[in-house]
């Protein structure tokens, strides 16, 4: 999860900052829970999530589903 925010730097700072807040907001949750609590529906309603822009901010960048998924597989190549 460290990994993530440092390797894909670049990728982040390019996207609205309410949605790289977000994206930031879910690797923390994999850090703390693992790939559980990053499938777990009730990610999003993690208060640093929700803080951060949740699903709206999410939204901006596409269908949540696919922006998670494509968060997913840059979390684990990180």
């Amino acid at each position: 999860a460290d990994a993530f925010g440092y390797k894909h730097a670049v990728w982040l700072s390019r996207l609205p900052k309410e949605a790289a807040a977000t994206l930031k907001a879910l690797a923390a949750q994999f850090a703390r829970a693992g790939t559980d609590g990053l499938e777990s529906p009730e990610v999003f309603q993690t208060p640093d999530v929700r803080q951060a822009g949740g699903l709206a901010a999410m939204r901006t960048l596409g269908n949540p589903a696919d922006v998670l998924h494509q968060t997913k597989e840059r979390m684990f190549a990180a």
